[in-house]
């Protein structure tokens, strides 16, 4: 998973979202993708919670966004859904979030386990 985010004139804050498997884009059915094992896969699903984002200003102060405007369901076979917005986040220079880092850290583990 990619994740650029775009400051707006109107001080709104746009990630978006891009699915990759190693250095390739994510394509559900139709393509085979290799593990570090060599073995062959086909992803038919792929979707996951973004949750708890935190803003990071040039000065290293925080902010957490309040969890109702903090939770995006991101869904491969959902284009609409690869964005997600954030208002009011045009004073902030870098953003975190603990759940990514969590499904990252989960990927990476169950390649070990394949």
């Amino acid at each position: 998973m990619a994740c650029f985010g775009a400051f707006a004139q109107t001080g709104a804050l746009t990630i978006q979202f891009d699915n990759v498997v190693g250095n390739e884009d994510l394509v559900l059915h139709k393509k085979t993708y290799k593990n570090a094992l060599e073995e062959e896969f086909t992803i038919s699903l792929f979707q996951y919670y973004v949750s708890n984002l935190c803003l990071i200003k040039a000065d290293g102060s925080e902010y957490v966004v309040p969890q109702e405007d903090s939770y995006f369901l991101i869904r491969e076979h959902d284009a609409k859904t690869h964005t997600a917005t954030l208002n009011n986040a045009s004073a902030y220079s870098a953003i975190r979030s603990p759940s990514a880092q969590r499904a990252h850290r989960r990927a990476a583990h169950a390649r070990c386990l394949t």
